[in-house]
């Protein structure tokens, strides 16, 4: 996810239309929650690629350690 960033004051984020309608979250306005129940096939396609590289280097660190 792309933000800009800049000061604004006591607002946390700003979320654009465009964004809300491409990805389309849950919004819980009172209790001030963002769900991403409906996140684009690419979230996770990020998500699976990230746990696999992470799983990667844990296993690596290991033939590492496994070595010394």
């Amino acid at each position: 996810m792309k933000l800009d960033v800049c000061n604004l004051e006591r607002t946390e984020v700003i979320l654009g239309m465009l964004w809300l309608a491409t990805y389309n979250p849950e919004i819980n306005w009172e209790i001030e929650e963002v769900k991403m129940i409906r996140c684009l096939a690419l979230c996770g396609k990020n998500r699976e690629k990230k746990e696999k590289r992470e799983l990667r280097k844990r296993e690596e660190q290991e033939e590492e350690e496994a070595i010394r």
